[in-house]
């Protein structure tokens, strides 16, 4: 079982060396560093395609919905910056790849690891030298979170009132990223053990494997779930 009391939250980012060298220092010493950002509160002080890659350059210009092009933009910004100062290389010399899995990763000496996710108006990384899975949705979009569950939840999770249904999506979701498997397969392989307060115990039908999912954000507007190996 993981244990997850090393975990330091970041509900603001600058794109400067302080910032960079606080979160690496947090990072090296075993902490599980989790940045869940307003995308409008990184206002348009820099030009951030800057900080992007060729390839998400053009990957930002094909979006055709605003929202999630800024939030796709600033937050891939976010991570280009972080990495370029942590490892002191150009933005264009950032190579990112993808394991067997197709879950992308940033070779780099100190063996960070990484995740991310997008909701409508935020966004969230985790780094940690941990595997990491994380999520963030908006409540707004699990409207259908009923019959969702009456098609896909296990018997237990079926019986959990509205929210918690809700919340348990964000989780499942989590354990996607985290594994790099589609949502299909996590809702059809983790089945919900217990609930800790604001912990989700979670096992793997066949397996028996754990995974305690912890709950980062729980409000009336955003779920944001996070998990590691």
């Amino acid at each position: 079982m993981v244990d997850y009391k090393e975990v330091v939250v970041f509900k603001y980012a600058f794109f400067n060396k302080e910032y960079s060298n606080q979160l690496l220092k947090e990072i090296l010493s075993g902490n599980s560093c989790i940045l869940t950002i307003d995308v409008e509160k990184l206002r348009n002080v820099i030009n951030y395609q800057w900080f992007l890659t060729e390839s998400e350059k053009e990957k930002y210009l094909s979006f055709t919905n605003d929202i999630k092009a800024n939030a796709f933009m600033k937050s891939h910004s976010l991570l280009n910056f972080l990495f370029s100062n942590w490892i002191n290389v150009g933005i264009s010399e950032l190579i990112y790849r993808t394991d067997q899995n197709g879950k992308p990763y940033l070779d780099n000496e100190y063996g960070i690891q990484f995740n991310i996710s997008h909701t409508d108006g935020y966004f969230a990384i985790v780094f940690s030298l941990s595997t990491v899975g994380i999520d963030i949705e908006c409540k707004e979009n699990l409207v259908n979170i009923e019959n969702i569950a009456s098609r896909f939840y296990c018997y237990r999770e079926k019986a959990l009132n509205i929210e918690t249904q809700g919340v348990l999506w964000c989780v499942k979701e989590a354990i996607a990223k985290l594994k790099g498997m589609s949502i299909m397969d996590a809702m059809a392989h983790y089945c919900l053990e217990k609930i800790n307060i604001d912990e989700f115990e979670m096992c793997h039908l066949e397996s028996n494997e754990k995974i305690i999912v912890k709950i980062i954000i729980s409000n009336k507007d955003y779920i944001c779930a996070y998990c590691k190996e």
